[in-house]
């Protein structure tokens, strides 16, 4: 959709400290803005929105504007879900002040109910419309449902959703406290990922292979339990006190898991105290955390699997039961 002239735009230079076009109540980026942000090529921009576009996730008429001169512009909503897409330090850290400017304003405007009512209406309508699009599809999710297990679904995860805040921060602390020069960066922040990204790969292949997920949630209890090593070293080289499981802090950290919706900025007060020892042991004290989920997550998953089978040997069972009452 076409955006409003260009005389309602104004320039910005509040988010990221670069100079964005504002209007419509978004910052707007071209392209060639979000790949010189986030240091990649212009076509991993394109493809990655284009994906979202695909998957749903982004409507294009919603996140896109032309100016003028008929330029292509993306607004912050797309940017954000490019920057989920891409692997790198600028894209993360892209992401982290886009949700700390977020909460900013929650907070600031906590008290601003005057568009309740709206909100109800639009939430009314969408229920309406997701409640016909789910009886359109029950045909055939009740096909899919029949023949493959339940699978997916990590983002409810409590263990996946600890496993994003510390990615998030590893990327933040790396970036803070060690030099870019040193190996440990890269070794880190892919520790942080692969713990994340291996419970979202299990989770999806759990479709096919009950085997397959319980390895890869191991693969990434071991990733985590590297990482948490790299911090401890961190504490210890520097001469920083390494809190122990009662240390008051900790006990102050261990009960933020209790808050719905967690994110980084639910750590703030230990993140951006400018203080790496805090940093580093509230990083780990989350970690500690997510992998005793991870290790209940792999008992519940080893005793699924003994009681219930593998996709294989149910494969078998359907196969039979088929031939049985052909």
């Amino acid at each position: 959709s076409n955006s409003s002239n260009s005389s309602n735009k104004t320039k910005h230079n509040n988010l990221m400290q670069h100079n964005f076009n504002f209007w419509n109540n978004s910052f707007w980026f071209t392209s060639e803005e979000l790949a010189k942000l986030f240091e990649v090529n212009e076509t991993v921009i394109l493809d990655n929105f284009a994906i979202a576009c695909d998957a749903g996730e982004l409507l294009e008429p919603d996140v896109t504007a032309k100016n003028k001169d008929g330029k292509l512009f993306l607004n912050l909503d797309a940017a954000v879900s490019i920057a989920y897409r891409i692997d790198n330090v600028k894209a993360t850290k892209f992401r982290i002040e886009t949700g700390r400017k977020l909460f900013e304003e929650i907070l600031k405007n906590r008290t601003d109910r005057t568009d309740r009512t709206d909100r109800t209406d639009r939430t009314d309508r969408t229920d309406r419309t997701n409640l016909s699009n789910r009886s359109n599809l029950s045909n055939l999710s009740n096909l899919s449902n029949s023949f493959f297990p339940k699978h997916g679904g990590y983002k409810n995860l409590k263990s996946y959703q600890l496993t994003v805040i510390i990615y998030d921060a590893t990327v933040v602390f790396c970036d803070r406290y060690i030099s870019k020069f040193s190996r440990t960066v890269d070794q880190m922040v892919q520790a942080a990922r692969s713990g994340k990204q291996n419970i979202a790969e299990g989770s999806m292949a759990s479709a096919t292979s009950k085997k397959t997920e319980l390895k890869l949630i191991n693969v990434a209890k071991s990733s985590l339990e590297e990482l948490l090593e790299d911090y401890e070293d961190y504490l210890r080289q520097n001469n920083l006190e390494i809190w122990e499981k009662e240390h008051p802090e900790v006990i102050k950290i261990r009960k933020l898991a209790y808050i719905q919706n967690k994110s980084y900025m639910t750590y703030k007060k230990y993140f951006e105290s400018n203080s790496p020892e805090r940093f580093a042991n509230c990083a780990a004290t989350i970690i500690h955390q997510a992998i005793y989920l991870i290790d209940r997550q792999l008992e519940s998953l080893g005793k699924s699997f003994l009681e219930n089978g593998g996709f294989t040997e149910n494969l078998y069972k359907k196969r039979k039961e088929y031939r049985k009452n052909k």
